[in-house]
């Protein structure tokens, strides 16, 4: 049964290796791209397939998947598509952080990272859509802070957080609502009711 199964493999293996070459004889496919992937995503792998069988090693999820990352995004650039790639590396970080986290929550410092990291995978993602890219990247580092204060964590909780979360927040409303036409509108309106509550306070008579 043994032999059977590697005869298998072996057969599959061959198969796939003469498909690739058949896709770079057509100019398809790179395969020096592909190899060098292959070998990045391996290697990815190994450092993950250790943190599965030693969960304290929670170091091993940065270089496994920011490997894994890098070979996803040589391999999709020989798609053609360097967004993707961008994208694949970002997450692989991202990814990476996220699990030091959730496998030792007294690891909180890994939310801010992930969660950079994650805002930029959107940014990313959003590119060359009618968006504020600015906008959405502080709204994202604000929701990041956010999370450092809501989620558990080993000690005391980080309330802290709570006042960059609340600055990014009020500084991405105001990014976003700049690069709207009607802002103008706005500011014009918000003045305008200010002077009048000021003018009132100043005209009302003074209680006795």
């Amino acid at each position: 049964m043994k032999t059977n199964s590697w005869r298998l493999f072996a057969g599959v293996g061959l198969i796939l290796a003469g498909g690739l070459f058949l896709l770079s004889s057509l100019n398809i496919l790179d395969i020096g791209g592909l190899v060098i992937g292959g070998f990045f995503m391996l290697g990815g792998l190994a450092f993950l397939f250790h943190l599965m069988t030693n969960r304290s090693a929670w170091w091993a999820a940065i270089p496994g998947c920011v490997l894994v990352g890098i070979g996803a995004a040589i391999l999709l650039g020989n798609l053609g598509d360097g967004r993707w790639s961008g994208m694949a590396v970002l997450g692989g970080i991202a990814l990476a952080f996220w699990l030091v986290y959730l496998l030792n929550t007294a690891n909180w410092w890994a939310i801010i990272p992930a969660g950079v990291m994650t805002t930029l995978v959107a940014v990313t993602g959003l590119e060359g859509l009618q968006v504020d890219e600015a906008g959405i990247f502080l709204f994202g580092l604000a929701i990041t802070f956010a999370l450092v204060a809501l989620l558990p964590s080993m000690g005391t909780r980080k309330t802290w957080a709570w006042w960059p979360a609340g600055i990014l927040a009020i500084i991405g409303v105001l990014a976003l609502f700049s690069a709207m036409d009607w802002m103008n509108y706005l500011w014009g309106v918000g003045l305008i009711l200010a002077g009048g509550f000021l003018a009132w306070r100043a005209l009302r008579p003074a209680k006795s």
